[in-house]
């Protein structure tokens, strides 16, 4: 334990120690990693490698399933409210700020992975340890890489498009563990897209089937990132494919009946560990009325983690779902965890296959993962019949899908997807004291401002546009 701790201390103070970079600066003076066992230690954890959910507040406030008041905002009239500047999608987001965990978090936890990617082929042999080690080593990191600029691509670069992807401006691409942390450009979003797949797609096969532990990647792991990855892509060929290989791998649905969240549903669905943000105070709102009123009242994921509601008829309005005051307990809404699981496999399978048309496949997906969402014996199987369109299924299914996943912080990444066809393009509008901010399916501010800093620091990274 107290070798971990000593690595853990190094890393932080790594990514920790410069203020003039926005990336790192080697230490002068600290031993570092140099054995098999050192880096693979690495990857068993801390506070840096863990935590990727720096992002949470940029999308649960930016999004569309959660709603906010000037109460739950803070002060109105501080002109550095970082919370009311995301939530009216403000010009000058981060334009005051020193820096932005969105950014800075993922490219500390690049260099970590860069250290054990650049010099494991050449670390030294340590007792209990053998050659393949090397390979299973550098490919757990390159996969945890690889999700690192997946979550930086879908903050701060637009869409990937394949109309445009080869044009419009990504992230900086730090392949190595640079020790000045300078970058002179923005790579295109198909160069950090054709590189995580890459990366991902070579490690697969080192790999192994069982991971070491919660915090490491196995052969599942890899498969659902890809499937992600695709679907980010709107390649639905190859998003089935990997999810039905994740699938294969890993399968199994928590039922919400016996394993609620909070309580072991995690443990039983994701492929691997991410750390959960609820940190009281920062993102504070109720659900949107448009989310709420999708559920079905007696959807264990609405009246276990909301608590309290009921629906209400009201003639000339319909079924409303009304909740109490558990409605806003920011330790239960607000557990943002960007860990892909099983259930995701599934609604990636169903929407894939209700856009080609296997509306037989999408029923059996969605049925076997909502019969585990409905208290026992409550659950009423769908069938082809409700489906009168390819169009139907797939509403249905992506509506699945937001119902599900809606404490992950993916809904600013869907909207962003779904956005570029028409037929699923959403206008959304965020109410502050009377005064709406509308934010249309072509509008730039769904993609996150570059920081301040890293523009001063780095004069070849461009800004992104702000309408």
């Amino acid at each position: 334990m107290k070798s971990i701790n000593i690595l853990f201390t190094l890393l932080l103070t790594i990514t920790f120690i410069s203020c003039d970079d926005y990336l790192d600066v080697e230490p002068k003076g600290l031993a570092v990693p140099v054995s098999i066992k050192e880096f693979d230690l690495l990857l068993n954890g801390g506070t840096s490698i863990l935590n990727t959910t720096s992002n949470a507040n940029a999308l649960f406030f930016t999004a569309d399933d959660f709603e906010s008041t000037e109460d739950d905002l803070g002060d109105l009239d501080n002109p550095n409210n970082v919370a009311l500047k995301l939530y009216s999608w403000d010009t000058d987001l981060f334009e005051d700020e020193v820096g932005n965990g969105s950014w800075n978090l993922p490219y500390q936890n690049i260099y970590t992975y860069n250290v054990v990617i650049n010099s494991t082929d050449e670390a030294l042999t340590a007792t209990n340890y053998i050659e393949e080690d090397r390979n299973i080593i550098k490919a757990e990191a390159k996969v945890g890489r690889a999700y690192e600029y997946w979550l930086l691509i879908n903050t701060f670069a637009k869409q990937y498009s394949e109309a445009t992807a080869a044009s419009d401006p990504g992230v900086p691409l730090i392949k190595v563990a640079n020790p000045t942390g300078a970058v002179s450009s923005r790579s295109t979003v198909k160069e950090v897209y054709d590189f995580i797949i890459n990366d991902v797609e070579a490690s697969i096969e080192y790999l192994p089937e069982v991971a070491k532990n919660r915090l490491r990647p196995s052969k599942g792991t890899g498969y659902a990132m890809l499937a992600r990855f695709y679907l980010s892509m709107n390649n639905y060929e190859k998003a089935l494919e990997n999810a039905s290989l994740a699938l294969l791998e890993k399968g199994e649905i928590a039922d919400y009946n016996i394993n609620f969240p909070f309580g072991g549903a995690y443990e039983t669905e994701q492929y691997i560990l991410r750390v959960f943000d609820n940190s009281p105070g920062h993102k504070s709102g109720y659900l949107s009325p448009d989310l709420a009123n999708s559920f079905h009242p007696e959807d264990l994921r609405f009246t276990e983690l909301l608590g309290n509601c009921e629906s209400v008829f009201t003639p000339g309005v319909g079924w409303e779902v009304i909740c109490g005051d558990h409605y806003r307990n920011n330790s239960v809404i607000f557990y943002i965890n960007h860990a892909v699981s099983v259930p995701e496999m599934y609604l990636i399978r169903a929407e894939c296959n209700a856009r080609s048309g296997n509306i037989a496949d999408v029923v059996s997906d969605l049925n076997a993962l909502r019969v585990k969402r409905f208290p026992t014996g409550t659950y009423t199987d769908l069938t082809l019949g409700d489906f009168s369109s390819n169009e139907e299924a797939l509403n249905f299914a992506l509506e699945e899908r937001r119902r599900e996943l809606f404490m992950t912080g993916m809904r600013l990444f869907d909207l962003k997807r779904l956005n570029l066809d028409p037929s699923t393009a959403k206008t959304v509008i965020h109410t502050v004291v009377g005064v709406d901010y509308v934010m249309p399916p072509g509008a730039n501010n769904l993609v996150l401002p570059i920081p301040s800093q890293i523009l001063s620091l780095s004069s070849g990274v461009a800004q992104n546009p702000r309408d």
